[in-house]
């Protein structure tokens, strides 16, 4: 059996990134190879980096087009940029939660306190967001997905139940959306 093999590069070297690529080293049926990763903050990345022994690279642009897959892990008000340019590129998306969120008027300061902003004008900007994500998605025809925790669904709990009941393992766990 030829085991297909994937080059996945991460975007963001903090505590999400790095619980990220311990787990795609554990994918069962597809060799993961770590090809990369990059961060906002240059110490962060060349620890990272370091750390997994894989490449560094400058900018997110840079690591897009040296992998198969991108899996963001990065601060979320930089998502929806980088999952379309991803898009852009044809390449597979893994996206950390949350997905996107409203951050504020494009000339917002410091002082910005999104607690008195107007709460439809926030749903309606982080719809727009959405959208272009969505059509980002659909018209490169490129997988998406998202990276939520549904550790507290009741099939899941159902399943912990099961398991401390039983003192039973669990040998392979698959799941689609």
């Amino acid at each position: 059996m030829v085991v297909k093999k994937i080059k996945v590069g991460i975007i963001g070297a903090g505590f999400a990134g790095k619980f990220h690529c311990e787990c795609l080293k554990r994918i069962y049926g597809v060799e993961v190879e770590l090809a990369g990763v990059t961060s906002l903050h240059i110490q962060s990345r060349k620890s990272f980096g370091n750390q997994y022994g894989i490449a560094v690279f400058d900018d997110s642009e840079a690591l897009i087009k040296n992998v198969d897959v991108v899996d963001i892990c990065s601060p979320t008000y930089v998502h929806s940029e980088t999952i379309i340019s991803a898009a852009q590129l044809g390449k597979g998306i893994i996206c950390e939660k949350p997905l996107t969120g409203y951050f504020g008027p494009k000339n917002a300061d410091a002082s910005y306190q999104g607690d008195k902003d107007d709460k439809q004008r926030m749903l309606d900007a982080v719809c727009v967001t959405l959208n272009k994500i969505v059509a980002a998605v659909n018209k490169n025809k490129v997988f998406f997905g998202y990276a939520e925790n549904f550790v507290y669904t009741p099939s899941v709990q159902k399943e912990c139940e099961i398991i401390e009941k039983t003192g039973a393992q669990i040998l392979r766990m698959t799941g689609k959306i």
